[in-house]
């Protein structure tokens, strides 16, 4: 049992490189392919983020709207289907919370968060309703994500850039009917780190926020298609936990601080459209 820590870091650190290039063996056999696509998605989101006490209570909350593009290259094999994608969302929202005295804090924070990575499906039929075929396929996507926030100074509140990477797994269930799609999974992080950048008054710090399990839902629905593009609307609600990390100890011009990430949550409320080529 004592090796089996070191194999679950390997596994975190090797998944997405593995499927990464099984999603590439897929849509790099073009003489196979039934099907490949290149879609464009933009949407806009909306981002509520908040943190949370050792008691559960919130210690502050940041909300406002996101914009973003999802670009992805899908390929079919048969009833293997498997997806590279990649997406990026900006914007500035509005971040309410507490001083390290305890006074309420307003100001803004910027938001930039990045995404990568890869999935793979299997699909097949259940049956058929009024002449359509419903499919269901388990899928397994696991991503890459670097997030930054950047709280702005405010009055006498110095400013802070925290930097957040590690990644995402999505085990789900994608529902096809028609012109309909419909999934359900179940997100976790892992291997999550958090870095204070350094300032005037701080030295670089990291922790290590904790996994935690969350869930999403996506629905899509296909509008328009013909022999060159085809076009789709969708909405989903995306949720993402962190449970506390341990304390660390930085240095700042006030003197030595224990620094530590609380127990965090971030939800998303997207609405979109699809161009596939």
């Amino acid at each position: 049992m004592a090796g089996l820590p070191i194999a679950m870091t390997d596994l975190k650190k090797h998944s997405l490189t593995l499927c990464f290039f099984m999603s590439a063996l897929i849509i790099a056999t073009p003489s196979q392919a039934q099907a490949l696509e290149l879609s464009v998605a933009p949407f806009i989101n909306y981002f509520h983020y908040q943190e949370f006490d050792d008691k559960g209570e919130e210690l502050l909350n940041e909300v406002g709207p996101l914009y973003g593009i999802e670009l992805a290259l899908a390929g079919e094999v048969g009833r293997v289907q498997s997806t590279v994608e990649l997406s990026y969302l900006i914007g500035e929202v509005d971040y309410q919370g507490r001083t390290q005295a305890g006074n309420p804090y307003n100001t803004k924070t910027q938001q930039n968060i990045i995404q990568y990575g890869a999935s793979l499906g299997y699909r097949y039929a259940i049956t058929e309703i009024s002449g359509n075929t419903l499919f269901i396929q388990p899928d397994l996507k696991i991503l890459a994500y670097h997030w930054r926030r950047d709280i702005k100074s405010k009055q006498n509140v110095s400013r802070l850039v925290e930097d957040y990477n590690g990644y995402i797994v999505q085990p789900s269930l994608i529902f096809n009917y028609s012109d309909y799609q419909l999934q359900l999974g179940i997100t976790r992080t892992l291997d999550n780190s958090m870095t204070i950048q350094p300032s005037s008054c701080i030295d670089r710090v990291t922790v290590k926020p904790k996994s935690a399990n969350s869930w999403f839902t996506q629905g899509e629905y296909q509008f328009f298609k013909n022999d060159a593009y085809a076009a789709s609307i969708w909405v989903s609600y995306k949720s993402y936990k962190m449970h506390a990390s341990e304390v660390e100890s930085g240095n700042t011009c006030f003197g030595t601080v224990g620094w530590h990430e609380p127990e965090n949550s971030m939800q998303l409320w997207q609405l979109g459209a699809v161009f596939t080529f």
